[in-house]
C-alpha cells in the first residue's frame, strides 16, 4: 500500500466532502502533486478519529475549506508575521497546524506557543511521518484516550487543554474539551501573544468572563 492508500485506509467514512473544487484553493497556491492526488481521491477529511484533519478544496463548509481557513481574517491574522508565507492544509485535533511554504516545506504552528517549526522536506515526506510516525506527529496517545472516553472529535472542532499543555500546572491534570476549532485558535493567538518573549517561570492567568476567555500576567 501507498502512503496515501494507508491514511486513507484510517478515514472516518462518516464524513462526506464536497467535491474537489478549484474555488476552493487560496489564490495562488498550487498544492504539489501529492497533496493534489489525495484531495481527487478523497477531498480531505478526518483520519484516526480527528486526530488529523486535512483540509479541502471547497468553499464550504469554512471549517474544511482551505481557502476559507487561510484567510487573513479567519484566525491566522492574529499570529502576524509568524504564520506569513504559509498555507495550511492541514491540522491535529489540538489545533496544530501543517503548512506548505513556497519551496514546498512542511512547517508545523505550535499553536499554543505560536512558533513555527520545519516538519518535513515535502508533502511526500510529511506524509509518509504521518502514517508511520503518527503518535509523534499528532500527539495520538493523549488524543485517543479522549476519543476512547467521548467518541470521535465532532466536524469542525479542536480539543482545547486546560490548563494549557505550556502551563507547569498541565504537568498535574489536564481537563480536555471539544471546541469550535476557530475559537480554539483564536483563544491559542491570544495565549501566544500573551506569553511572548515572558522569561521561563512567568505566571499567567486565565480566566473566562461574560467578555470571554481574558488571559493576563501576574506579578510573581
Amino acid at each position: 500500500m501507498t502512503p496515501t492508500d494507508r491514511l486513507l485506509a484510517k478515514i472516518d467514512p462518516l464524513f462526506k466532502p464536497p467535491a474537489f473544487d478549484e474555488r476552493g484553493l487560496p489564490p495562488g497556491f498550487k498544492p504539489p502533486a501529492g497533496l493534489r492526488a489525495l484531495l481527487g481521491r478523497r477531498n480531505g477529511g478526518y483520519f484516526w478519529g480527528g486526530a488529523l484533519h486535512v483540509f479541502g478544496a471547497c468553499v464550504e463548509p469554512a471549517s474544511h475549506s482551505l481557502v476559507a481557513w487561510n484567510g487573513p481574517a479567519v484566525w491566522r491574522g492574529e499570529y502576524g508575521e509568524v504564520a506569513d508565507g504559509l498555507v495550511f492544509f492541514a491540522e491535529n485535533g489540538f489545533g496544530d497546524q501543517f503548512g506548505l511554504d513556497a519551496s514546498g516545506k512542511v512547517f508545523e504552528l505550535d499553536a499554543e506557543q505560536g512558533t513555527v517549526e520545519e516538519r518535513a522536506d515535502d508533502f511526500d515526506q510529511w506524509l509518509l511521518m504521518a502514517v508511520e510516525a503518527t503518535d509523534e506527529l499528532l500527539s495520538r496517545p493523549v488524543f485517543a484516550a479522549w476519543v476512547q472516553k467521548h467518541g470521535r472529535l465532532p466536524y469542525g472542532s479542536q480539543l482545547q487543554a486546560f490548563p494549557p499543555f505550556i502551563f507547569a500546572e498541565s504537568a498535574e491534570a489536564v481537563e480536555l474539551s471539544a471546541v469550535d476549532a476557530l475559537e480554539n485558535m483564536q483563544f491559542h493567538a491570544t495565549l501566544a501573544r500573551t506569553i511572548a518573549n515572558l522569561p521561563e517561570g512567568s505566571r499567567v492567568k486565565v480566566e473566562f468572563t461574560d467578555e470571554g476567555i481574558q488571559i493576563s500576567t501576574v506579578e510573581a
